[in-house]
């Protein structure tokens, strides 16, 4: 039997609300209670590699096993520049990884 891999898309960055920071709260518990989770940063959701408080948060992905990607596509067109990714131990994918990982079976999305 395969474990569930819970796949986080967030598309929003903290300066839009309050809901970028209780997603990933939420996966963080998800990994604290033993869940599988990998969180994808798409659209403005790749804005939240620019602040503080979520690379310290990110800065526990590791321990917690929780895989961080980076949608290409959003950064670049975003100018985010890579040390930004390598601060937060990231990822950089495109749509055909994310496709990829949304078809496993054994995946459940959580799309903010």
């Amino acid at each position: 039997m395969n474990e569930v891999v819970y796949l986080m898309i967030e598309t929003q960055s903290s300066s839009e609300g309050p809901g970028a920071a209780e997603f990933v709260n939420t996966a963080v518990n998800l990994a604290k209670n033993g869940r599988r989770v990998s969180l994808w940063l798409l659209q403005n959701g790749v804005l939240n590699l620019l602040d503080d408080r979520f690379v310290i948060e990110a800065a526990s992905f590791e321990k917690l096993e929780i895989k961080l990607y980076v949608d290409e596509f959003s950064m670049r067109q975003r100018s985010i520049e890579d040390e930004y990714i390598a601060s937060a131990d990231a990822h950089v994918s495109g749509m055909a990884e994310l496709a990829a990982q949304l078809m496993r079976p054994q995946c459940k999305v959580i799309w903010h």
